[in-house]
């Protein structure tokens, strides 16, 4: 379900065809806030609330679906393994507020990767799960933030951003992990349970 406030666009209103229309993320649209209006409302916020994305005035306010975050589980557990086995140090932060006010950016992603060193000040690796169309332009608003790669989930497929002086560029495979085996995503998806999904992996990575 998506609403919008002090905006209209019918396209926003038109869910992909595949798209489970029960199970849509939950998502609302302010426009006109200032920077210190989303600040305002993030202390409002504390920890808990709708995640937010922020670009030039427009704050997006999303609820993600159990079909969202699903899949965002999912993710996470294969990447972790393959950071693990192929012995990458890393952190995984989350849904870690990141913002540029300068650039009047921020968002929180559906998880995202410090690698190889602890103290970065913004993460490597973003992950994102698009599972109702018609959201705000996540890679806009990374790109203002400078996070060099994202991976975005989209129409049943694993694809690969890196930042480059001309913006983001689709690449065939990760940059940053380019022995990354995308085919383990699709299987841990066609999994029943998160516990299979470990099984699986450690049967894989031992």
């Amino acid at each position: 379900m998506i609403l919008v406030a002090g905006r209209t666009d019918d396209a926003l209103d038109a869910p992909s065809r595949s798209e489970d229309i029960t199970s849509s993320d939950q998502r609302v649209w302010l426009t006109s806030v200032s920077w210190e209006g989303f600040e305002s409302f993030l202390a409002l916020r504390g920890d808990n609330g709708p995640r937010v994305t922020y670009l030039k005035g427009t704050l997006e306010l999303m609820s993600p679906s159990r079909e969202h975050e699903r899949i965002g589980r999912r993710i996470s557990a294969v990447l972790q393994a393959y950071l693990d086995h192929a012995g990458i140090r890393y952190e995984s932060l989350g849904a870690w507020l990141l913002k540029n006010a300068p650039g009047e950016a921020s968002l929180e992603p559906d998880d995202c990767y410090v690698l190889h060193h602890p103290h970065k000040t913004r993460p490597d690796l973003a992950v994102e799960v698009v599972w109702t169309h018609g959201g705000s332009d996540k890679l806009a608003v990374y790109e203002r933030l400078g996070i060099s790669e994202v991976w975005i989930w989209r129409d049943d497929a694993l694809h690969f951003f890196e930042l480059t002086t001309m913006g983001y560029v689709e690449t065939p495979s990760s940059t940053l992990l380019p022995s990354f085996d995308v085919a383990l995503i699709h299987e841990a998806l066609g999994l029943e349970m998160l516990s299979d999904v470990s099984k699986m992996l450690r049967v894989r990575f031992g």
